[in-house]
């Protein structure tokens, strides 16, 4: 087949892991770089060796380019998608897909009438560790799911939120739909679809912060099982955990690292402990200032392009990411209410 051209949009801190994945798949090719900072669009396209630009617009008109990667501020995601979805492009856009229900309903409404297809990255989905969990669920092994809990216990110094908007709830939307959705979305992914939520968020060490740098709540599901998150920001002076502990009638397994990359327990009726490789250590960001998620970037590009190829189907739609921005919402709006039970469910 042809080579499939990428434009991507947004040249900062998460461009490069695009970078990589698209030179090590000779099927792709980028094509060229966007970003409104000019020095950014600059570095980055001189690097990579792609005409660069400042107006989106430029890179959208490009007849070469079928796949747009967006990579920009979380709240810019869902329009900016738009916009390469009405130029007759493909979109795969960073996590999380949208901050509202509404924006990335009116996401797949444009997708549906301009038959281009929309792609999400949520790549800690492709761990081998979490691959392993999802397979126990999905067998059997475990019997029926009863309970899970999720802990993500990560670090942000105030200097991260300095200069950025990274702090700013309207374009970051917030702790939850920022760090911690890839983490809800594996929750959601491996037990079901949840019904209801309630929870409580806060801001405990940066009270003049916008987003909560702290969150936690429970979650119903639809097939009984209950769950419990903690995700917060506050632990120092780095990463300390990420788990994601799953407890069936007839075995106990339990995720762990910085980024759910390991197997930290495993209890299973009749079944030993799987041998399997390590998962990738996850992003360092800012010369060692903070972490982030795994940068399983190349596997999300290999999907995409199996679908292009018709030899597989892309899960990580706009509507299969939606759902884990839903139980964030939930959980937001229960705290608002002081700890109400909030129904799930929103039209779609």
């Amino acid at each position: 087949m042809e080579k499939i051209g990428v434009g991507l949009i947004g040249c900062g801190q998460i461009s490069p892991r695009h970078f990589d994945a698209i030179r090590q798949i000779p099927e792709f090719e980028l094509m060229a770089v966007s970003d409104i900072d000019a020095g950014a669009a600059k570095k980055a396209g001189t690097e990579q060796g792609v005409p660069f630009y400042t107006n989106n617009n430029e890179l959208l008109s490009r007849s070469d380019i079928t796949l747009v990667s967006i990579c920009t501020p979380i709240s810019t995601h869902t329009n900016l998608a738009i916009d390469a979805l009405n130029a007759g492009k493909d979109v795969l856009t960073e996590k999380p897909v949208g901050i509202t229900l509404e924006s990335i309903d009116r996401l797949s409404a444009v997708a549906l009438k301009s038959g281009r297809k929309v792609f999400v990255v949520h790549q800690v989905r492709y761990n081998p560790s979490v691959y392993a969990l999802k397979n126990a669920i999905d067998s059997g092994m475990l019997g029926k799911v009863l309970a899970c809990n999720l802990v993500v216990r990560w670090f942000r110094p105030a200097k991260y939120f300095e200069d950025k908007w990274y702090g700013i709830k309207e374009i970051a939307g917030g702790t939850m739909l920022n760090q911690g959705i890839h983490y809800i979305d594996i929750m959601q992914w491996l037990i079901g679809e949840a019904k209801e939520v309630m929870g409580f968020t806060g801001h405990l060490r940066y009270p003049k912060v916008e987003v909560e740098d702290y969150a936690a709540g429970t979650i119903f599901f639809k097939n009984g099982c209950v769950g419990q998150m903690e995700i917060n920001i506050l632990t120092y002076d780095k990463n300390f955990e990420c788990s994601f502990t799953v407890m069936g009638e007839k075995g106990t397994i339990k995720l762990g690292g910085k980024a759910l990359q390991t197997i930290d327990y495993w209890c299973v009726q009749g079944h030993e402990k799987l041998t399997m490789p390590l998962g990738l250590a996850p992003n360092i960001y800012a010369k060692g200032l903070y972490e982030g998620s795994v940068p399983n970037h190349v596997d999300v590009y290999k999907d995409i392009l199996r679908e292009y190829q018709n030899n597989g189907k892309m899960e990580m739609t706009a509507q299969e990411a939606r759902k884990s921005v839903e139980i964030a919402l939930g959980i937001y709006a229960s705290s608002e209410k002081g700890g109400l039970k909030m129904k799930l469910g929103a039209k779609r």
